[in-house]
């Protein structure tokens, strides 16, 4: 598709205006990134794309309504917003490198519209980038569903590229991986299983391990992924996975190391079966009693992941930091290196998503916090070595 939404526009007419398509642009290029990486793991109609479908249809009415049009073009090398190129620090050139290798896998290169886009076609939108994606599409998407007001802008020889995705695709599935891994963990537990499948998760962590030594930029934006309501649990794991295998890198950690670090970061929340899900879930201030549960699901964990039939020093070492990372290091009870890295990757991690009693804190606050109000829980020095390891989230 050649479009001409953007015909005659000055992209150069003043500063405001071009800071105003920077900012749109940051924010259309984000949402993409969401919906994208939830389209991988979620069907069109989860919540968890609310968020992201919200900000892109307002960056479209915003740039429709200063412009006249809206046009995102994702090039080889760059990211145009009504032929404006956006500018991207480190960390966005990660996320629209994520961006350009799924879209190019499915022979989409932008997306533009002449009016405000409705919910309809957002979600729509959805379900062309989700797994359960129609076979053929055309620039109104699905023949079967057409868009009314959005249009794909179309490049089929990038589909034929066997290799435009495979990295990226690895990091996805890896992480897709995890988050379902973690969903069914917790489900079966729920209804009775003795045994945790632990093989299937040494390989996914292993797998992450080798995708952080490979691009640990874009490793670590996987961590950007968020969810609320109940599949916050299986994002959290995955997340804090994510966050301590980067920061053992940091450290200097051995690879079998940071193995174990992924490995008791996948499983450190698994006694939360063991609670009523509505305990979970609840939005007003908890009793003494329910309270007193939640502290002692780390127990349940612990348990968990000891009823391997053949206990080995590393299956003892992810009950450890599962069960101490809840710890504060200024305890009674010594927490070993595990649980130390674990509990500050797994506080960062819950302060920066959306909770039932709280809305998430920023990337600057959350480290704020850590430092000052939840300090005392922390190993001093790997508290003042974190900032620098997460510095591209911000």
């Amino acid at each position: 598709m050649t479009s001409q939404l953007g015909h005659g526009l000055d992209a150069t007419a003043n500063g405001s205006t071009r800071e105003r398509r920077q900012e749109l642009g940051l924010r259309a290029l984000a949402a993409l990134h969401a919906i994208l990486r939830n389209g991988r793991v979620h069907g069109a109609s989860n919540g968890v794309f609310d968020g992201p479908l919200a900000t892109l249809g307002v960056a479209i009415l915003e740039l429709v309504r200063d412009d006249g049009s809206f046009e995102l073009q994702i090039a080889p090398d760059a990211l145009f917003v009504n032929r404006q190129q956006i500018r991207l620090d480190a960390a966005g050139n990660a996320v629209f490198g994520l961006v350009r290798a799924e879209a190019a896998g499915r022979g989409i290169h932008g997306i533009a519209a002449r009016e405000a886009v409705s919910a309809t076609d957002l979600r729509a939108f959805v379900s062309l980038l989700s797994t359960g994606a129609a076979a053929t599409i055309g620039e109104c998407g699905d023949p079967a569903n057409p868009l009314a007001s959005l249009r794909l802008l179309l490049h089929r020889a990038a589909a034929q590229d066997p290799h435009a995705r495979s990295h990226d695709t690895r990091l996805v599935d890896c992480y897709g991986h995890a988050v379902l891994f973690v969903d069914q963990t917790l489900q079966q537990l729920r209804a009775g299983a003795q045994a945790i499948p632990v093989w299937a998760a040494s390989r996914v962590v292993q797998d992450f391990v080798e995708l952080e030594r490979e691009a640990p930029l874009r490793f670590l934006q996987l961590a950007r992924t968020k969810a609320g309501g109940g599949a916050y649990w299986g994002y959290h794991a995955a997340n804090v996975a994510v966050l301590a295998i980067a920061f053992g890198a940091r450290l200097g950690m051995a690879k079998r190391r940071r193995h174990d670090l992924g490995m008791a970061a996948l499983f450190h929340d698994v006694g939360l079966a063991a609670l009523p899900i509505e305990l979970l879930h609840k939005e007003t201030t908890l009793s003494e009693p329910e309270v007193a549960a939640i502290r002692a699901a780390p127990l349940f964990a612990a348990r968990a992941l000891l009823r391997e039939r053949d206990t080995h020093a590393a299956a003892l070492e992810r009950a450890q930091g599962a069960f101490e990372c809840h710890l504060d290091v200024s305890g009674p009870v010594p927490i070993g290196a595990v649980g130390r890295v674990l509990a500050i990757c797994e506080a960062y991690d819950a302060l920066t998503t959306t909770r039932p009693q709280r809305r998430a804190h920023s990337h600057l606050d959350a480290l704020r916090i850590l430092r000052t109000d939840l300090a005392h829980r922390f190993d001093r020095q790997l508290l003042e070595a974190f900032p620098s390891v997460v510095e591209p989230l911000g």
